[in-house]
């Protein structure tokens, strides 16, 4: 269950981006990724060695059972099954054979009320760790991924200063994909916008 991801390296049509109030003109280039999951490493496997996608992606995105903690102090893989499959079967495939990124996608919710550097130092010692290309945050957590403005901005601060920092500090790539983001209204928060 090979699905598409395709990203912008920069968020306005006009190849500049928002940082900390100011526009930054970024490079255009496309890039598209593919989900895949340990859960379906052999399916997923066939499908990249299937000559017919050769060249279509620039990376995969997997769903490997890797999760922040909640208090923001690191990352844990919570089912082995999962994880064994993506580092035995997915990783080789993506990296060696096809010559592609290989980003883990960090599930749970993003642990923006805790400072960063330790997420920030965690995410750095497990991607060296493994040789792996990145991360890719995958929070649905609340709705948009906050359901109110104040919050948004809070996790949006997390999640720029998380990626800033381990593109500085070791050169990883990072992206982020979240639920709807239309939802976000400048109200008083309420939880899960039930």
């Amino acid at each position: 269950l090979l699905l598409a991801s395709s990203s912008l390296q920069h968020p306005f049509a006009d190849g500049t981006t928002a940082t900390k109030g100011r526009i930054t003109q970024l490079p255009r280039r496309r890039q598209v990724w593919a989900w895949a999951s340990g859960l379906h490493a052999k399916t997923n496997v066939a499908q990249l060695r299937n000559a017919s996608w050769a060249g279509i992606f620039d990376g995969v995105q997997a769903f490997c059972s890797v999760m922040m903690r909640e208090d923001g102090t690191g990352l844990d893989v919570t089912n082995e099954t999962i994880w064994k499959g993506c580092i035995e079967e997915l990783k080789p495939t993506v990296q060696d054979e096809a010559g592609m990124k290989f980003h883990i996608v960090l599930g749970g919710r993003v642990p923006d009320e805790h400072p960063v550097q330790p997420m920030i130092d965690a995410a750095i010692a497990f991607c060296r760790k493994w040789n792996l290309n990145g991360i890719s945050l995958d929070d649905e957590y609340d709705c948009a991924p906050r359901s109110a403005l104040s919050p948004f901005k809070r996790w949006m601060s997390y999640v720029n200063a998380l990626a800033s920092g381990v593109k500085a500090a070791a050169g990883l790539d990072s992206s982020a994909a979240v639920q709807s983001m239309f939802g976000i209204q400048d109200v008083p928060y309420n939880p899960y916008c039930g």
